[in-house]
């Protein structure tokens, strides 16, 4: 029995000491440290084998660094991963314990691990943090459909590392065409230019977008009531709408001085690589489609203001891209360089993360080749006011909900459809004036819609709670699925479903 344990006996956490395992000294784990010898680690008592593991898991790459050593401090810079769910998953690969001896000397030297995020910004207090390291967090509800433009300071925020602080005189983008393999094919052949902030502002016309950003696990928590999921549990307002001032990114590409037609014959993707990095360097990379680059109604943008206001360092100040319509994991923030290849960005965030698939597939099965990566949202909608959590409506009063609409690749929402009988009849909501039309609808469309107290009657039928429901239809008729299962996947991204709030009545 280990000495070096304290928690109490009902509670039982991961690498918790287990007297039917065997005990590993940790210069036998370091053995382990590769694919060819099997990638062991350790975490906290436990020493776990996760050869399996690795080739399927989104973060292999930086287990990998873990290979015959501690995980902890590579777990420090993602808070995500100390959930029960992943704690267990964990365990389903523990083969034994660790030293007690060895146990000691790397809690030792794990308080002498550095806290990267003890540089990040202050943060407005009305935010909804979902994670504090990395941060992030959603706007409230009722803030996000008090106008049609979300205020920067409550933007919504998703971060995947600590947020880099950098200064605007030094600032660097680097712009680089993938020529292909030199004649040898030990190189590849680039042409590299560099730009500073006064070169885009002064090299380029500027101009402005209205886009929303959304994560593409916003509703999240809508697939985990119905079968957990793996991610942040994003609610509903992992999404917010703004105006982006900067340049176009079609104008930057064309001024490497090949033709349009030359830069399509060449390249198909557009990487892009940001100033965020893990602690062992790894910068935070995504890439888009080329046609989504320069197509003349896509408005990509290289942003250095949101809402007439330079970002915030939260919002990738000084630069970041904006790809309207698409997945907010493409709009990579801190912009460190936008490159012409004729692949996709390697990035484990572009290969091994942010991909959808059926709900037959597991963690055990998947196989991240076999599904394209997320490009353009779906068609979204959700019910924001009022809150079904504090909310009860007085008797003979009026129902008066208020919600967002938004759907992907600039197609903009037609209608948005209210029922408050859980499906079974549906009534028009009133849609805000659009700002713009399809194919350059890349905002929201907020929505209202009031229920009288007959209504309301009529639609609970006896019963003391309203079971509303939300869904939209886009200029290209596409709908909402009726369930969360119907789109359900291990990543938890992507879900349309119908909105469902239920309504207490007093």
């Amino acid at each position: 029995m280990s000495a070096v344990r304290e928690e109490e006996e009902d509670e039982i956490p991961p690498g918790k000491w287990r007297d039917d395992l065997p005990t590993y000294k940790l210069k036998d784990i370091k053995e382990h440290n590769c694919m060819e010898k099997g990638v062991w680690v350790v975490f906290n008592e436990g020493v776990y084998d996760v050869t399996e593991f690795v080739e399927n898991h989104p973060g292999g790459d930086t287990i990998l660094l873990a290979a015959g050593a501690d995980l902890a401090p590579y777990w420090k810079l993602y808070s995500q991963h100390h959930t029960q769910q992943v704690y267990d998953m964990l365990e389903e690969y523990r083969i034994g314990n660790l030293d007690p001896v060895d146990v000691l000397s790397l809690r030792k030297s794990g308080e002498k691990v550095k806290d990267l995020y003890a540089n990040d910004p202050e943060r407005h207090p009305a935010l909804i943090v979902r994670q504090q390291k990395p941060f992030n967090a959603e706007t409230p509800p009722s803030l996000a459909v008090k106008s049609q433009i979300t205020p920067q300071s409550v933007f919504f925020v998703r971060n995947h590392m600590p947020v880099p602080d950098i200064d605007a005189k030094q600032y660097k983008l680097t712009l680089e065409v993938d020529l292909g393999a030199s004649l040898d094919k030990d190189t590849r052949i680039k042409q590299v230019r560099t730009l500073s902030l006064d070169d885009l502002k002064s090299q380029f016309k500027h101009m402005q977008v209205e886009a929303a950003v959304q994560c593409s696990g916003n509703r999240r928590d809508d697939f985990n009531k119905v079968k957990e999921v793996k991610g942040l549990n994003w609610a509903l307002t992992a999404i917010s709408n703004g105006v982006w001032s900067g340049v176009s990114l079609r104008e930057v590409l064309l001024s490497f001085g090949m033709s349009e037609e030359e830069l399509r014959n060449k390249f198909k993707h557009v990487q892009f690589e940001g100033y965020d990095a893990s602690g062992e360097g790894t910068c935070y990379g995504a890439s888009i489609p080329l046609h989504t680059a320069l197509g003349v109604d896509n408005d990509v943008i290289l942003a250095w203001q949101l809402n007439g206001e330079d970002l915030s360092r939260d919002h990738g100040y000084p630069v970041r891209v904006v790809v309207p319509g698409t997945v907010g994991a493409r709009s990579v923030k801190w912009l460190k360089s936008v490159r012409l290849s004729e692949e996709e960005s390697q990035s484990h965030w572009q290969q091994k993360d942010y991909r959808m698939f059926h709900s037959s597939t597991d963690w055990n099965n998947v196989d991240w080749t076999k599904s394209k990566s997320v490009q353009e949202c779906p068609v979204q909608c959700a019910i924001c006011v009022p809150s079904p959590d504090s909310f009860t409506l007085k008797k003979g009063a009026e129902l008066d909900l208020k919600g967002y609409a938004y759907s992907g690749g600039g197609k903009g929402v037609v209608r948005v459809d209210i029922s408050l009988d859980g499906g079974e009849t549906w009534h028009m909501a009133d849609l805000e004036d659009a700002t713009q039309d399809p194919p350059k609808e890349f905002g929201w469309r907020l929505w209202t819609f009031s229920a009288s107290d007959d209504l309301v009657k009529k639609s609970a039928k006896g019963q003391k709670v309203l079971k509303v429901v939300a869904k939209a239809t886009d200029s290209s008729h596409n709908v909402m699925p009726k369930d969360a299962m119907d789109v359900w996947n291990i990543r938890g991204i992507m879900n349309n479903s119908w909105h469902r709030v239920d309504i207490k009545l007093e």
